[in-house]
């Protein structure tokens, strides 16, 4: 009996031992749970509580430490995102992340740790740089703090390279208008009437100085009778190009259409000796064709006669006489005979021309002593006399031809020579001063006579005014010395006859000098565009 409870006594004991142990064991045993874990985009890399995990977007990680664990997915150009996350035992928790991309707007909220930046829109296709990144969105978010922005504009626009600071919830602009870089282009072309094309855009007639945007260009030069050239060139920023072409002439001497190394009828028989003159339609067409060409080239031209000699002659032989009596005063601001500074405006365009000219009078003709003292001059109204000075103390009588002509014609420009002809009329005066009425003059020389002794003259003195404007024609000659620039110096010579009735005379008229010549740059249309064409040329150059 007594063993019988003993044993019985000793199977609880070890009962309780074992459930006592087995109790100790599961309380020592780490609980654990597992999280699936998707982005969007995917392939992020997963941080848990700072540790990189093996395993990138999506992904189930088991085996988690039950509790509050800190979780972060990032992802290269995107924003990187964290979250806390409690951990169950023996659970499977579910959590989704999307990401932001530095490249799209982002409406912060929160903690508002980010900015939005808005980028000026580009001219060309050419991404900014954020930080070294290549952005197309001119709108994004960024973290807060200063970021370097670069645009490359290369050889076309000016180019950015600036900071700009981002504040947390603003939304950040700048203002940025590239430059369009420019070079500049001259040309001067030989003859230099030649035409200037610029990408089939006639630019100027003869030397041509310009500034274009940078890019690629296609120059035609072309005059009627040359052989045109062009050339393909590359305008650079900053750089200077400058052209010098010479067109070679069309040899056809015989005119007839055929050039001359295919032709041997000049060679071989002389010019019309033996070979087909050349028919007289196709030859008036030619000219005609070659005149129009001329006149359309022509530029809008302002000429301004510099110095020069002047000699007018006129055609009563009465007043001719009469003019014997004086002579040509100074040599200065004198319109009969003598020197002219600055005394003629011409204006021409298309082969059509304005002239204004200014008769320079101010010195006057002085009478001079001669074999008749005094000289009578007969009017309508009375008679005067002309004394010389030292007859009569205190008189210089003269000879003032003051004028205005104006002229309307045509103008041929061939090469370096220019020839026009115009119709003009002239508006002219005489006038004589220092004059002594014929009745005076008799009754101061009764009382001299009576006195028997000379009596200085105290009487009256006047002057006279005849109107002399007439009609003329005119012919003018230039040759043009050079170019510099757009300035064109050129000898001239003119001559000019007057015809219709006059009113006293007319004048045969003869002037040569020196004038300078303006060349106005052809205006543009607008704010026209020019299309480029890719090319070079390797006869440019490139100045600084």
């Amino acid at each position: 009996m007594f063993i019988r409870y003993f044993t019985f006594f000793v199977f609880l004991c070890t009962t309780a031992t074992y459930s006592q142990e087995s109790s100790i064991d599961t309380a020592e045993t780490e609980l654990s749970g597992a999280i699936n874990i998707v982005s969007t985009p995917s392939d992020a890399d997963i941080y848990i509580n700072g540790k990189k995990a093996e395993h990138k977007t999506p992904a189930l990680l088991a085996d988690l430490k039950v509790g509050l664990n800190t979780i972060e997915v990032s992802l290269p150009d995107y924003l990187f995102a964290k979250r806390q996350v409690t951990i169950l035992p023996d659970t499977t928790i579910s959590i989704s992340f999307k990401l932001i991309s530095l490249s799209d707007t982002a409406h912060i909220l929160g903690d508002l740790k980010l900015g939005i930046l808005r980028l000026p829109g580009p001219p060309i296709n050419a991404p900014y740089l954020v930080d070294n990144k290549q952005v197309y969105s001119r709108e994004f978010t960024l973290n807060t703090g200063k970021h370097h922005i670069v645009w490359e504009g290369g050889n076309v626009y000016s180019s950015l390279d600036t900071i700009v600071e981002i504040f947390p919830g603003k939304l950040t602009t700048f203002n940025f208008i590239p430059e369009r870089l420019t070079g500049k282009l001259t040309i001067s072309p030989f003859p230099r009437d030649a035409e200037i094309y610029i990408n089939e855009r006639l630019y100027s007639t003869g030397d041509l100085d310009i500034v274009l945007s940078t890019g690629n260009y296609r120059v035609l030069i072309k005059r009627n009778g040359y052989f045109p050239q062009e050339r393909n060139i590359v305008i650079h920023p900053g750089k200077h190009i400058y052209l010098e072409i010479d067109l070679d002439i069309i040899p056809d001497r015989d005119k007839d259409g055929f050039l001359d190394s295919v032709d041997l009828c000049p060679d071989e028989y002389g010019l019309y000796c033996g070979c087909p003159e050349q028919d007289r339609r196709d030859a008036i067409q030619r000219y005609k064709k070659i005149l129009l060409s001329n006149l359309k080239n022509q530029p809008l031209t302002i000429s301004v006669t510099a110095v020069g000699y002047i000699y007018r002659n006129p055609t009563n032989p009465n007043f001719r006489h009469f003019l014997s009596n004086f002579n040509d005063g100074k040599i200065f601001c004198n319109n009969r005979n003598g020197l002219t500074f600055a005394n003629n405006y011409t204006v021409s365009y298309h082969g059509f021309f304005l002239s204004c000219e200014l008769g320079q009078w101010l010195s006057g003709l002085e009478y001079k002593k001669g074999r008749q003292n005094p000289v009578i001059i007969e009017t309508e109204k009375d008679q005067y006399c002309i004394f010389y000075k030292d007859s009569i103390t205190g008189l210089n009588p003269r000879v003032v031809l003051p004028g205005t002509a104006v002229s309307l014609g045509f103008n041929l420009h061939i090469i370096n020579f220019n020839a026009a002809y115009s119709l003009g009329y002239q508006w002219e005066n005489i006038i004589i001063t220092d004059l002594i009425t014929k009745s005076n003059y008799d009754k101061h020389k009764a009382l001299s006579d009576s006195l028997h002794m000379s009596i200085p003259y105290t009487g009256p003195r006047t002057e006279i005014t005849f109107d002399n404007s007439h009609w003329f024609h005119k012919l003018r000659f230039e040759y043009d010395i050079t170019t510099i620039k757009r300035v064109i110096p050129a000898f001239y010579i003119t001559a000019a006859l007057s015809f219709g009735s006059d009113n006293q005379t007319g004048w045969h008229t003869f002037q040569a000098g020196i004038l300078f010549k303006f060349l106005a740059t052809p205006k543009r249309k607008g704010n026209r565009k020019i299309d480029t064409q890719e090319g070079s040329d390797d006869n440019a150059t490139n100045k600084e």
